[in-house]
């Protein structure tokens, strides 16, 4: 029995991708993304202020944790159900090498997708794209993901995924 979650895409599949998203190069480098726009997806309504970061995640019980996990992965679950997405992976020595991966069931996704404990580095979370947005999405760190977009007027879906599962588009 099979028992991957994704699959690398044919190579003009890749190709194709690595052309619509050539920016995560950039992203890889500089950690940042000029030619889009930027959403923020969080479980908190607004941005915290340095006092209410330190009252909000600091000493934050395991039960709160799965709450906010929970909130983050209902939200990317049904968000990734219901468009075409793709699992952005960087290999190589330096992550010179951008490569995209399917996912191989409904199941496989949605167990891939669990966000990871609040408080470890961004490097080992998950990437996103999502073509027909034009989106890319980042897990991040203390409860918020960010989505980086071309047109604002496409988010539609992720904007309505955000409401149903109970977090903040920022």
């Amino acid at each position: 029995m099979n028992n991957r979650k994704f699959v690398s895409l044919s190579k003009l599949d890749q190709k194709r991708l690595a052309n619509d998203f050539g920016e995560l190069r950039q992203w890889v480098d500089s950690g940042e993304l000029e030619s889009y726009g930027q959403l923020s997806i969080s479980v908190f309504d607004h941005w915290l202020s340095a006092n209410e970061a330190r009252a909000e995640l600091g000493g934050i019980s395991e039960n709160r944790q799965r709450s906010h996990n929970k909130k983050l992965h209902s939200f990317v679950s049904e968000l990734t159900s219901q468009t075409e997405c793709y699992l952005v992976k960087f290999t190589g020595r330096r992550r010179e090498n951008m490569t995209f991966r399917k996912f191989t069931s409904a199941t496989a996704r949605n167990q891939f997708l669990t966000p990871a404990p609040f408080d470890i580095s961004n490097r080992w979370r998950f990437t996103l794209v999502f073509p027909e947005l034009e989106a890319i999405y980042f897990e991040r760190c203390d409860f918020t993901h960010d989505v980086f977009f071309r047109e604002h007027g496409k988010l539609r879906k992720l904007e309505k995924a955000a409401q149903d599962a109970g977090v903040y588009a920022l």
